[in-house]
């Protein structure tokens, strides 16, 4: 932190509100360094104190400092959407406050939502199989959650080759469509 103030001199301690900054290096008589101590969200008083040989000064600068959350994207839910997109994810972490700014795979979200419990809520757009970054900015700092949302492909069954066979069952048969893998899972009637 810089403090920019005039008489600093040997004696002087710095305090954000209650606590007193650590590392305190005065540079010249009108300018200070130091490293904030740790606090809650929200604004505190700057406070200069001035101490020696039982002499005091201090000087306040009200609300002069404001603690924030860093960005932290923790999870993203539902993580797994189709490529077409357009389903509502909902980014939970820490420091995503109004006007965030969201993008998807590299793609700018135009539309951002705060919710009542401190996560922000996008529509997906279109996308690739695989996964995406999700990546948040703000006044508070930007965070990457790298592969944080997966697309993937919808199951469309479009054919059945032979579409016949006989009741006791054992036929070979392909199918085609979209999103079928070694993992799909393929059953007949009622099976």
């Amino acid at each position: 932190l810089r403090i920019i103030g005039t008489g600093f001199r040997e004696g002087l301690t710095i305090a954000i509100g209650r606590f007193a900054c650590a590392d305190l290096v005065i540079e010249s008589p009108n300018l200070a360094r130091c490293t904030t101590p740790p606090a809650s969200v929200g604004v505190d008083d700057v406070n200069a104190t001035w101490q020696v040989q039982g002499e005091r000064e201090q000087a306040t600068l009200s609300q002069a400092f404001t603690y924030y959350e860093q960005v932290r994207i923790a999870e993203v839910r539902p993580d797994r959407v189709p490529l077409r997109g357009g389903v509502e994810v909902f980014i939970r972490g820490d420091g995503l406050i109004e006007g965030s700014r969201v993008r998807i795979a590299g793609q700018q979200i135009n539309e951002v939502r705060s919710t009542d419990d401190g996560s922000i809520a996008v529509i997906v757009p279109p996308g690739e199989v695989g996964p995406a970054d999700v990546q948040v900015s703000n006044f508070n700092g930007q965070a990457t959650l790298e592969g944080g949302l997966l697309y993937y492909e919808e199951v469309q069954l479009d054919a059945v080759e032979p579409p016949i066979g006989p009741l006791t069952g054992g036929t070979p048969v392909s199918l085609r469509g979209a999103g079928l893998d070694q993992r799909s899972r393929v059953t007949f009637g009622m099976a």
